[in-house]
């Protein structure tokens, strides 16, 4: 039932941008930049996975990007052989960051539908994943674990408040049950998680634009480190 009203909440949303964009310049760049992502992504296909390794990252808007942006350069350091990609939410991320030298690729995360959650990861091909604070996108989440992909939560906070820890949660806690490990930002945050079960999670404690970098990218790289060119081409 909760996946069925979720999908539901997401359709609703994105018809809802789609009447917002005829008279909110924001609306309209959310919709524009994701009007033809699936061709737009196949044009930049990777090529095949023998030849490197992907790491995708995403954040919702610029201040989110600001907190993984230490994470993603270390990650270019310590593992160059990566090829980095990098996902928005928000217009006002990928605006300003469409062109940020340390990602191979800069796109908007497409509406969180099951399919379009399935074709994406078709086409990106992830060997890590990495959400940024507060990213929990349920249909990405379920795809990424059902593929086996290492899934990672940094500079997280989390409040009491917050579905995952009601009674109702259960959803949600689905969701947290997708993340290979979470590096928050307090102890209060990694209290929250293991009183729930969730015992997966470091406390990054020294931090470069809030995050810890070299804590979190060092648990981004290990678990797939098999790694071969910088900047391979794409098909």
């Amino acid at each position: 039932m909760y996946t069925y009203l979720y999908d539901l909440a997401i359709r609703v949303f994105v018809l809802i941008t789609h009447v917002a964009a005829f008279f909110d310049p924001k609306a309209k760049l959310w919709i524009a930049g994701r009007r033809h992502w699936r061709s737009d992504l196949s044009k930049a296909a990777f090529a095949p996975l023998e030849q490197g390794r992907t790491f995708w990252i995403h954040a919702a808007s610029l201040g989110e990007f600001e907190q993984g942006r230490p994470v993603i350069e270390a990650v270019r350091e310590q593992f160059p052989g990566w090829r980095i990609v990098l996902t928005f939410f928000s217009p006002s991320g990928f605006e300003i960051r469409k062109n940020y030298p340390h990602a191979d690729l800069v796109c908007y995360l497409p509406a969180d539908t099951r399919r379009n959650a399935a074709d994406f990861l078709d086409l990106i091909r992830p060997d890590v994943a990495v959400f940024v604070k507060y990213e929990f996108w349920a249909n990405y989440l379920f795809e990424l674990k059902k593929r086996g992909v290492p899934v990672l939560l940094v500079s997280a906070l989390f409040r009491q408040t917050q579905p995952f820890f009601q009674w109702y949660g259960a959803f949600w806690r689905r969701m947290l049950g997708c993340f290979t490990h979470f590096f928050v930002q307090n102890e209060a945050s990694a209290g929250m998680l293991q009183r729930i079960g969730f015992q997966n999670v470091s406390i990054s404690r020294r931090y470069t634009g809030g995050q810890g970098v070299e804590h979190s990218a060092t648990g981004a790289g290990k678990y797939r480190s098999g790694c071969v060119s910088k900047k391979p081409g794409y098909r």
